[in-house]
């Protein structure tokens, strides 16, 4: 008999190193939507989009300049580096469905002028400020897993999801990590969205 498809498998490369607090989750009895954003390896707003066929709100909750901290060994730097943290979350246009929740920590003496630029000025995704930069970047997936609903920032809480699906990732340019990017998407007990 052979083994079941795993979609994650040689994708995630901490899983022995992700935050206590999140609990194992099969990706076999995943929605085939949840499947698809644990794996995706590009724009997900864009994803969304297509996939629920309505526009998606990217709100952005705050952004502040921070230090790398915990983030700062897979930044591959030291915890005192200058950093932004971003919070933002994808709302449904129509819907007004939470898609995403999203922390980012952003090593700001990595940033190409432009995505500085963007950042400042753009309250959108950082995918699309990613691609009106025209910056060659690659990512690369660190871990997964579920996680409940716990010290969210009010804009979250308002939706009252009960669990996510959280994965994480960073993204390196110049072959340097130049943000990490933890995203949690909502999903029953049951874990089908």
């Amino acid at each position: 008999m052979a083994a079941a498809f795993d979609p994650t498998a040689r994708v995630f490369v901490a899983m022995d190193s992700r935050p206590t607090g999140l609990t194992d989750v099969d990706p076999g009895g995943l929605s085939p939507l949840l499947r698809a954003l644990l794996t995706i390896d590009g724009t997900v707003t864009q994803f969304l989009e297509s996939y629920q066929a309505e526009p998606v709100r990217v709100e952005l909750i705050d952004q502040q300049a921070c230090t790398a901290g915990v983030s700062a060994p897979w930044l591959a730097c030291n915890e005192a580096e200058a950093a932004l943290r971003r919070r933002s979350i994808l709302v449904g246009a129509e819907s007004n469905r939470l898609y995403a929740f999203a922390e980012s920590v952003i090593v700001t003496s990595r940033l190409a002028h432009g995505m500085r630029e963007g950042l400042e000025a753009e309250p959108g995704g950082l995918g699309k400020i990613i691609l009106d930069s025209a910056l060659e970047t690659r990512r690369e997936a660190l871990w997964f897993g579920s996680e409940p609903a716990r010290e969210l920032p009010p804009q979250v809480q308002i939706y009252g999801p009960p669990a996510f699906l959280t994965r994480s990732y960073r993204i390196f340019a110049g072959g340097l990590p130049m943000m990490q990017i933890t995203e949690r998407f909502p999903w029953s007990e049951s874990g089908h969205s």
